[in-house]
């Protein structure tokens, strides 16, 4: 579903068959192979290498008149998903099946053979820059984990190990969150209350603070909802950290860029005087996974006001936190700027695969580069 085609010994689990050789089905370069029980969610690869698959797949052979590259393409597209899981059959998700009768019953765009593989080529081109976009994305996040680790976190480190008689001591002091920082939370108004949702103001969840930003709030309160009810409004500045959920959801940090509520599962910083918070913004992200295993306490492992305000967090002098807020910032647009980069290039690629599937354009008057 992944990576496509993969040889059973590269796979890290068990892969131990009963079935004899005969029993599977034969694979050459060129074929598709598809999951019977998993094409719904583009469970298919295009063989690169002559093989066996277990027979809960369907193997096909593309005619003369069909390239297998531009057949693997095609399905990848939106609309071929869609209808991949409407010729399924089952009661549930889990027990779908595409048979081979209903799959070749699928009405699919077959332009002729040459522009099958020109547009094949050009896919693949895109393919290739957003491959290439992908690792750069990883590159930078990497050097960022890598640079905020040596920048906020190595200095703390040596402080505790040093003792009192480091010199990073004197020019790094010691507090904890509580002590720089303002720590609360609001509350959730009754949902049953009509006035108090669909206003102007973004109601921002713990589902909604993800990889160190808030995406669009799926809600939004009215200012009675907040004047009648335990929520807060908070500025922009203010870190939002999710003090509830599972797994990797809980302590995940965020910084407001304008003026939204929230309610009891997130904890919202609020940087007293003197203190950046950008820069708090980037340790505490820097400091993730050592803030959420903080929640420790119950069935739950939740966090609470109470933990978070007795976390140690380094006080640089004032110009030092700016230096490294500019730095780390910088490193956060460029990754921000990959970000939008990837999302065009599916975007583009999306676009014009739809375009020649739907006869709107003919290949010549495609791009020919992303």
């Amino acid at each position: 579903m992944n990576g496509g085609l993969v040889d059973r010994e590269d796979l890290d689990r068990k892969q131990d068959s009963a079935l004899t050789p005969e029993e599977h089905l034969l694979v050459k370069p060129g074929d598709i192979a598809y999951n019977m029980m998993r094409m719904w969610q583009g469970a298919f690869g295009l063989a690169d290498r002559e093989g066996m698959v277990s027979p809960a797949y369907v193997v096909l052979k593309p005619k003369a008149t069909a390239d297998s590259a531009y057949l693997a393409q095609v399905l990848r597209a939106p609309r071929l998903r869609y209808l991949l899981r409407a010729y399924s059959y089952g009661l549930t998700d889990d027990r779908l099946r595409l048979y081979f009768d209903d799959f070749a019953s699928i009405p699919v765009a077959m332009p002729s053979l040459n522009e099958q593989r020109r547009l094949a080529e050009l896919l693949e081109v895109w393919d290739e820059a957003i491959g290439a976009t992908e690792q750069l994305l990883t590159n930078r996040r990497a050097l960022k984990s890598a640079l905020a680790e040596k920048l906020l976190l190595q200095p703390m480190a040596e402080s505790r190990e040093c003792g009192q008689v480091s010199p990073r001591d004197s020019i790094w002091q010691r507090k904890t969150l509580g002590e720089v920082a303002r720590v609360t939370s609001g509350g959730t108004p009754d949902r049953a209350e009509p006035s108090y949702w669909g206003g102007e103001i973004p109601w921002v969840t713990t589902g909604e603070i993800q990889f160190n930003t808030i995406r669009s709030t799926a809600e939004r309160i009215t200012e009675s909802g907040l004047r009648q009810s335990s929520a807060k409004l908070f500025p922009p500045g203010t870190l939002l950290m999710a003090m509830y959920g599972q797994g990797k959801t809980r302590g995940q940090v965020a910084k407001l860029g304008i003026h939204a509520a929230t309610n009891q599962a997130c904890a919202a910083v609020l940087l007293l005087d003197g203190y950046d918070p950008d820069f708090y913004f980037h340790y505490l992200s820097a400091q993730y996974e050592a803030v959420r295993a903080l929640g420790n306490a119950g069935t739950q492992q939740n966090l609470n006001a109470g933990i978070l305000k007795g976390l140690p967090v380094p006080v640089p002098p004032a110009a030092e936190q700016q230096l490294i807020v500019r730095v780390l910032n910088c490193l956060d647009q460029a990754i921000q700027i990959t970000v939008a980069r990837i999302q065009l290039l599916r975007a583009e690629k999306r676009a014009l695969l739809a375009d020649v599937l739907g006869g709107k354009r003919r290949l010549e008057d495609a791009a020919l580069t992303p």
